[in-house]
């Protein structure tokens, strides 16, 4: 048997990813310490044009590698996208000096598919592929071992689960509507496959849901940006506000059309409630790394999309005339409260992390709605915050059922004992869920009632601190019966979690965000600031 057969053996895996972190530690300190030619190497990549599509060929390219040598050597796969993975982390990072001196990443590539496509790196864009990347690298770390034991037809999810990624990084950085939508449908495609996998009666009824919805929405959105193309002559979201005009005219209405199929689109692919209906379902029935990164981070593409369209592509004196801020955060405190309330009658723990994340969802919703400056600022750090959160809770579910095969609430009664590490990091997330100081999510609350006083709407505090206290009845309860309560089946506590480390290592790394962030969120905040120049 191959010294690289990670189904028997994870000691060849851990070789491999030390191997792998000693390889690229050298690559990167030798182009440091190498003064002309490793000068010339980083400013030929940290200044390319190239560097956005170079990372959309890398990963597209991983998963096509990734499937290819799962037929021949399956166990080999999982070697492969670490590289692909922690080769992409890299390329985000050579982007970080040119951006922080305020320049731009522009790649424009005019003749593809007949009408082009535009990808555009700023400080925004780059804090959202920083935390994508590290979060994708970090899930597909953690899947190794998950996936081996849990689930079949490998070669098939870890296929999609790339094409997804390139689709998450693709929208990130698009800087035109075509674009944008193009790698909507790529995602949401790709998800299908992550959400139908198990092909469990639930996981297909999901899935069918999921995919069905994902057609309504991307027809709407599909209509939305035909109309706006006709009526604007373009598909660039950074001069489209130049062209559009409302008024009582025709054309005047047809955009005021566009627009709304747009916003219905967004409200389904960002699951607003109440078009939520087809998430739950989604993130509890897909492998526990797909909930991750479905939660964790796709929903986040579609909300910072949702940004970029209604800020940067319409402007905010039209946000303002379309009367949004009338109406999207009182939309947003329904959801906040809704899905919160909708998670307390859940027995099944990832399907009541599901609901939450409707309740999260409507958090960020708020600060885009709020129409300001701090209220954008607050909806972007919430985005680093669920992200953290909510895949941490996510892959503690995972290692959870990975360890016990169970999935419901009543089952992890007792479990702190046997998983003291995996329990502590779902601890902290949950207790980051519900706001307490020192962590990443209180700061986030924070910056959210700052942003609702300055809009002259306080009393949205009262529905952040509302929904606070339903998110405590959800976890506590938890938290309580799995640190306070004996084990039923009466085994000896361990000392460390009967998980590999290749999932254990992820856990903590979340946690260490989750409280480094929480004590330090100004060196987030700080790029929020240089970032938002479009209000």
């Amino acid at each position: 048997m191959s010294n690289l057969d990670f189904s028997k053996n994870d000691s060849s895996f851990s070789s491999n990813l030390r191997f792998l972190s000693v390889l690229f530690t050298g690559f990167f300190l030798g182009i440091i310490f190498t003064k002309t030619i490793g000068r010339e190497i980083l400013i030929l990549f940290t200044t390319s044009n190239l560097i956005p599509g170079i990372i959309l060929a890398v990963i597209f390219t991983g998963a096509i590698i990734s499937a290819i040598v799962s037929l021949k050597k399956e166990e080999s796969r999982d070697v492969v996208l670490l590289y692909v993975n922690l080769f992409v982390v890299g390329l985000v990072f050579l982007m970080l000096p040119h951006i922080i001196e305020g320049n731009d990443m522009t790649l424009k590539l005019s003749n593809v598919l007949g009408f082009g496509i535009a990808f555009r790196v700023n400080a925004l864009t780059l804090y959202m592929l920083i935390i994508a990347s590290l979060l994708w690298f970090m899930v597909t770390l953690y899947s190794h071992s998950y996936m081996n034991k849990k689930e079949k037809s490998g070669g098939r999810f870890y296929f999609w689960f790339m094409v997804a990624y390139g689709g998450a990084m693709g929208a990130i950085m698009a800087d035109s509507l075509i674009t944008m939508f193009l790698f909507f449908e790529i995602m949401y495609i790709s998800c299908y496959f992550l959400v139908a996998h198990s092909a469990t009666p639930e996981a297909i009824k999901a899935g069918y849901r999921y995919i069905f919805m994902g057609v309504v929405g991307g027809l709407s959105m599909l209509l939305a940006v035909i109309i706006l193309h006709v009526n604007t002559g373009t598909f660039d979201l950074m001069s489209m506000s130049n062209y559009i005009v409302l008024s009582s005219d025709g054309t005047g209405r047809m955009l005021l059309v566009a627009l709304i199929f747009m916003l219905i689109g967004f409200s389904i692919k960002t699951a607003i409630f109440p078009l939520h209906f087809w998430l739950p379902g989604a993130h509890s029935s897909a492998p526990a790394p797909a909930s991750a990164i479905l939660s964790g981070l796709i929903i986040k593409v579609y909300v910072f999309s949702l940004i970029k369209f209604l800020y940067v592509g319409l402007g905010l004196e039209i946000v303002q005339f379309l009367r949004l801020p009338e109406f999207l955060p009182y939309l947003a405190s329904v959801g906040m409260i809704a899905g919160s309330v909708f998670a307390l009658r859940q027995k099944e723990l990832k399907k009541m992390l599901a609901y939450s994340t409707v309740a999260q969802v409507g958090y960020m919703i708020l600060g885009i709605g709020l129409s300001n400056p701090l209220g954008i600022s607050a909806t972007l750090f919430h985005i680093l915050t669920h992200m953290i959160t909510k895949s941490a809770l996510f892959l503690c579910a995972g290692a959870m059922y990975y360890h016990t095969g169970k999935k419901d609430i009543g089952d992890y009664k007792g479990i702190a004992c046997k998983m003291p590490v995996t329990m502590g990091i779902f601890t902290l997330a949950a207790l980051s869920m519900i706001g307490i100081p020192g962590l990443v999510g209180f700061m986030s609350k924070w910056y959210l009632s700052i942003a609702a006083i300055d809009a002259g709407m306080p009393y949205f505090v009262i529905v952040l601190l509302i929904s606070s206290f339903l998110n405590a009845m959800y976890y506590l309860p938890i938290i309580i019966n799995a640190f306070l309560i004996e084990p039923e089946d009466g085994q000896t506590c361990f000392l460390r979690d009967p998980i590999p480390n290749n999932m254990l290592f992820p856990l903590v790394g979340l946690g260490i965000g989750l409280i480094f962030f929480g004590i330090f969120p100004k060196m987030v905040v700080s790029i929020f600031q240089m970032g938002i120049t479009f209000m």
